[in-house]
């Protein structure tokens, strides 16, 4: 019974903790099998910089998915946002799915609509209609974990 309680009690400790990936990412807990990524506002940068900066984020992802404890119970990294409207193609290039049809999906975007009230969501985007996307953890591992 008490080996229950402390698996509960560090579910309870890591979920809804924020960990900076780098500048231009973090990600998030939302459950034992679950983390998303948060990208953050680096429109000014030229593309060749985001693109270093992401794909440098899915490599130290896919090193704490291999090494750290913490995620060993992670299946599913996911990505909702208007920017996987605006780009899906990168997106898709970094190895996710496109879903706005699954109960997850749904789910994420009703959380994502809750989240621009507090003012992640820069203005002129407001409108845009977010979209879910997903990699497993073990896809994301064979495409970033060894590089």
């Amino acid at each position: 019974m008490e080996n229950i309680r402390n698996k509960i009690e560090n579910i309870k400790t890591i979920l809804n903790e924020n960990l900076f990936i780098n500048f231009a990412m973090t990600i998030e807990f939302e459950s034992a099998e679950r983390i998303s990524m948060h990208l953050s506002d680096i429109h000014r940068l030229g593309i060749s910089e985001k693109l270093y900066l992401l794909r440098d984020g899915m490599k130290r992802i896919a090193e704490y998915l291999k090494t750290d404890p913490k995620f060993k119970n992670i299946k599913i990294i996911s990505a909702t946002s208007w920017i996987v409207t605006v780009k899906p193609k990168l997106m898709e290039s970094l190895g996710f799915t496109i879903d706005n049809e699954s109960p997850e999906s749904k789910k994420a975007k009703i959380i994502y609509k809750g989240r621009q009230k507090e003012g992640i969501v820069p203005e002129e985007m407001k409108d845009v209609e977010p979209t879910y996307s997903y990699i497993s953890k073990d896809k994301l591992i064979e495409m970033y974990g060894n590089i």
